[in-house]
């Protein structure tokens, strides 16, 4: 008998509770100590193949679901439990898959493009939209790439937003106050993940090669070090820093990193080798190892993809809480045919995996019809 997993790539934690978007289907939920609760829904279309919605973030009493590839933003009143969705003209451009990244500052929301030709400021008052692409005219590096990624993550730090390059050695500093921009290389790769230590130092993460670069703020020096010799090359969908170590946690490698901050010292956190070993199936959230991790009230909260868990790393107690986020009942038909579609079409481009014939859709029935509720 098996239990059906959701999962997420982006969640946030209020007092205890943890709301995510999901995957697959892009509904709302929440999680607590009772289980998991069906909001509602993001999007109005059905079933669609791609994630509409990505990043979740709080400001005054209500969630705010970033669109990823879609073209409204949704506001969630936590008291009333009302959702509100509000278009957002981004000058006729289509959005798909074009924003991964956000941050609200005051009453704007900044989002970080992947693929769009510029930042995109939101104003929360009226909704109206601006482009900050000046920037971008100039960068011959950049538009040599036009068709790789931009942005994948990126801090907010003292009114700056840093963000890495997925695809140029290089940061990209951005200052919410003056709208000044200013590109500094660093390393000589592009990056997936950052983070900043106690120190003020930034980690960068490498998207493709095998140097992590601690980078200190304020001038040009930054040190490189090389991952773990059995460690196998990934993106990594997350990393933070606590105390004086930084763990890092990859999309699809086969080990979680934690760096010691002071020695430079890399190893493998074993508590977490099960899960980088794991297996994708037709049932799993993502094709993936990790699809989250972020640090939340002194939590390590991530999501994994191939076995469709929460895992919590509490870090003041050193306790590790995984357990499979269950599908509601009241949402268990909608995410049923949902992963069926998903399923049916080519999940990687790239490596051009099988797509789900009959007999596995037919597998798969049966597993998402034979689940257990406690």
């Amino acid at each position: 008998m098996g239990i059906l997993g959701i999962g997420f790539e982006n969640c946030i934690s209020i007092d205890g509770c943890i709301y995510f978007p999901s995957i697959v289907g892009d509904g709302l939920f929440k999680y607590d100590s009772t289980g998991v609760e069906y909001l509602g829904e993001l999007t109005a279309k059905k079933h669609s193949l791609s994630r509409e919605y990505g990043e979740l973030l709080y400001k005054d009493g209500a969630l705010y679901a970033v669109p990823h590839a879609a073209w409204e933003l949704v506001k969630y009143d936590l008291k009333t439990k009302e959702f509100e969705r509000h278009f957002l003209d981004f000058g006729g451009e289509e959005l798909t898959s074009r924003i991964y990244r956000s941050f609200i500052c005051d009453e704007r929301l900044i989002m970080l493009p992947t693929r769009f030709h510029g930042i995109v400021e939101v104003d929360l008052c009226d909704y109206s939209v601006r482009i900050v692409d000046q920037w971008m005219d100039g960068f011959s590096p950049l538009a040599d790439r036009i068709n790789d990624l931009y942005f994948r993550s990126g801090i907010l730090h003292d009114n700056i937003i840093y963000a890495p390059f997925c695809n140029l050695n290089a940061v990209m500093k951005y200052c919410i106050t003056t709208g000044n921009v200013e590109i500094i290389r660093v390393g000589t790769t592009g990056y997936s993940s950052i983070c900043i230590d106690n120190d003020n130092s930034i980690w960068l993460f490498p998207r493709k090669g095998e140097s992590i670069i601690k980078w200190e703020l304020g001038n040009d020096k930054y040190n490189s070090y090389g991952i773990p010799v059995n460690c196998r090359n990934s993106t990594y969908v997350g990393c933070m820093a606590h105390g004086k170590s930084i763990w890092a946690f990859p999309e699809t490698g086969n080990m979680v990193l934690r760096i010691e901050t002071v020695t430079g010292e890399i190893h493998e956190d074993e508590r977490f080798r099960e899960i980088c070993n794991s297996e994708y199936n037709n049932a799993s959230s993502a094709r993936t190892v990790f699809s989250y991790a972020g640090l939340h009230e002194g939590k390590i909260i991530a999501s994994t993809g191939n076995t469709s868990e929460l895992v919590i790393l509490d870090l003041e107690r050193n306790v590790i809480q995984r357990q499979v986020l269950q599908v509601p009942r009241d949402y268990l038909n909608s995410y049923r045919e949902a992963l069926i579609q998903r399923n049916r079409a080519v999940i990687n481009s790239k490596t051009k995996s099988r797509i789900l014939n009959e007999r596995d859709k037919s597998d798969l029935e049966r597993f998402v019809s034979d689940v257990s509720y406690s």
